[in-house]
C-alpha cells in the first residue's frame, strides 16, 4: 500500500489506488494437533480516495454507505467491481476466496 499512500496520481491513473487486502481466519488443526489451518480466505476492496480529506476506504464498505452522495457511492462500487474481477481472474474463487464487505 505504500505507492497508494503516497502517491498522488491523476485522476485517469486511478487504478493505481485500488487494491485488495487479505484476510485469512486460522482455527487450530483438528488432524495436525500443534498446527493451523486456514479456514476462511477472504479478501477486502480498498481505495485510496484522493479527494480531500486524503483516506483509505473499503470500497464495498462504502459503495452501501447510505450517508455519501449517489455519486461517491457509485464510484466505489465501480472501484469495488474492478478489484474484485481482478482478484477472482485466476480461479481464486474455486478455491475458496471470497468476498468480504465489511
Amino acid at each position: 500500500m505504500g505507492d497508494q499512500v503516497a502517491s498522488f496520481v491523476p485522476p485517469e491513473m486511478k487504478r493505481g489506488n485500488m487494491g485488495s487486502i487479505p484476510r485469512f481466519t486460522f482455527t487450530p488443526s483438528t488432524e495436525r494437533p500443534g498446527r493451523w489451518e486456514v479456514t476462511k480466505a477472504e479478501f477486502l476492496t480498498e481505495y485510496s480516495d484522493m479527494t480531500p480529506p486524503f483516506r483509505v476506504v473499503c470500497a464495498a464498505c462504502a459503495a452501501s454507505d447510505a450517508a455519501l452522495g449517489a455519486a461517491k457511492r457509485a464510484e466505489y462500487a465501480a472501484v469495488d467491481r474492478q478489484v474484485t474481477e481482478a482478484v477472482l481472474s485466476r480461479g481464486a474463487g474455486e478455491q475458496g476466496l471470497t468476498h468480504a464487505t465489511r
